[in-house]
């Protein structure tokens, strides 16, 4: 079977299975198990593998491997939306942050976050504190060494997920911090009044940041443009975006 067709057929029998698991989640195949429960085997046989491995790299090299094991199942999942607590949905989630595959990770984040669905039980983190702080760093991440991170769009669409969630102050501060560097970076007229709001919001709820120098430079950026509102170009400030956060 090529790997186009054995693609098509591996999601049609997730979209099949997830459906089966919505109308009786106990379906059982010929061996007296659900598709479900061999995904469920596997994925901890893969857990497994990964807690032998000490290498950071490595085990995002071994994640980014697993991971096909699962997508098929997950686009099932996402397409007939059963909204049942279900550990691969997560922790498949958490993968794909952890292998840079951010727009995935959202959707499927975006469901969870609907749905409130349960982080996996060795997660002392619930759902929406992991959200806020993992795109959150991992936007962080981007501007201090050059990766590529979620980019705006995503932050922001983290942010109203979780906008109202109860949270402590330093992770709802890194999200701000990310937003920041996203709208001063990545804004399409690089809003840098929206990215001064979300670095005040950082430094107010962690004063420890490390954003208030950047804050005060760009606030200077703002000041010489409102002095001079007739300079023209993409950096005048003067198309504000509404914030997010």
């Amino acid at each position: 079977m090529s790997n186009v067709f054995r693609a098509h057929y591996e999601r049609v029998m997730a979209e099949e299975a997830a459906a089966k698991s919505t109308a009786d989640p106990a379906a059982e195949t010929m061996d007296g198990t659900t598709p479900h429960d061999h995904l469920m085997a596997q994925l901890t046989t893969h857990i497994s593998q990964l807690k032998g491995v000490q290498s950071t790299e490595r085990k995002v090299e071994l994640k980014a491997e697993f991971l096909g094991t699962y997508l098929p199942y997950i686009e099932g999942v996402l397409h007939e939306e059963p909204g049942m607590n279900d550990p691969i949905m997560t922790q498949v989630m958490v993968w794909l942050v952890d292998t840079g595959e951010f727009a995935k990770a959202a959707e499927i984040a975006l469901y969870a976050i609907e749905h409130d669905l349960d982080m996996p039980s060795r997660f002392t983190r619930g759902l929406a504190v992991w959200m806020a702080e993992e795109f959150g760093e991992a936007g962080i991440r981007s501007e201090a060494d050059g990766t590529e991170g979620p980019g705006l769009e995503i932050l922001k669409d983290i942010a109203e997920m979780t906008d109202g969630k109860d949270m402590p102050d330093q992770v709802s501060a890194k999200l701000h911090k990310a937003l920041g560097f996203a709208f001063e970076r990545d804004g399409e007229t690089q809003d840098f009044r929206a990215a001064l709001f979300h670095y005040n919001r950082a430094i107010e709820l962690h004063d420890k940041c490390g954003l208030k120098k950047r804050r005060d430079d760009l606030q200077k950026k703002v000041n010489v443009v409102d002095q001079n509102p007739d300079g023209g170009g993409p950096e005048n400030g003067t198309q504000t975006q509404k914030p997010t956060g």
